[in-house]
């Protein structure tokens, strides 16, 4: 960072600057979890996950209406959540009709026009799930293995944590 804040600088470190900035990019922020987890491993137990998100909020402090979006989508998350599954069913659908010539030539289109927000498809994507439907705790039978998991020491447990 002591190159950026030189007055002038040469042709060459101007080169250099703008290399590792492109290497920073996504190396050090895009992905960057900021856990600090970087800290066990660290021998002298420096935590960078702290610094990143530093960086992070000087950088979001100017960006009011992407603050708002992002605020709004933490809001309204299991509406967006709930989409999900029927957006990947749709390119499921229009990848069977089309196939996947035009679906890589459109997706890369949406991903260029959206900054990278839409992306890429590929034929790994999967179909849309189906929702999980809660065990009815009103039958016997549910009641029963219930007991059965008690006695075996196993909690009737689901985490789910939606992640990239």
């Amino acid at each position: 960072m002591r190159l950026s804040r030189m007055p002038s600088r040469t042709p060459e470190q101007e080169a250099r600057l703008a290399t590792f900035r492109g290497s920073y990019e996504y190396d050090g922020d895009a992905t960057c979890a900021a856990d600090g987890m970087c800290q066990e491993k660290c021998p002298v137990k420096i935590n960078t996950g702290e610094m990143i998100k530093a960086i992070r909020t000087q950088h979001m402090a100017g960006a009011t209406s992407s603050n708002k979006v992002a605020a709004m989508v933490a809001d309204n998350f299991s509406l967006l959540n709930s989409t999900v599954p029927t957006l990947l069913n749709v390119v499921h659908a229009a990848h069977k009709v089309v196939g996947p010539k035009p679906l890589q030539i459109i997706s890369r289109w949406m991903n260029s026009m959206t900054g990278n927000f839409v992306p890429v498809w590929n034929p790994y994507m999967p179909k849309g799930a189906s929702p999980v439907k809660a065990p009815s705790s009103s039958s016997s039978t549910a009641a029963a293995q219930q007991q059965q998991q008690q006695a075996r020491g196993v909690p009737r447990q689901v985490v789910y944590l939606p992640s990239c």
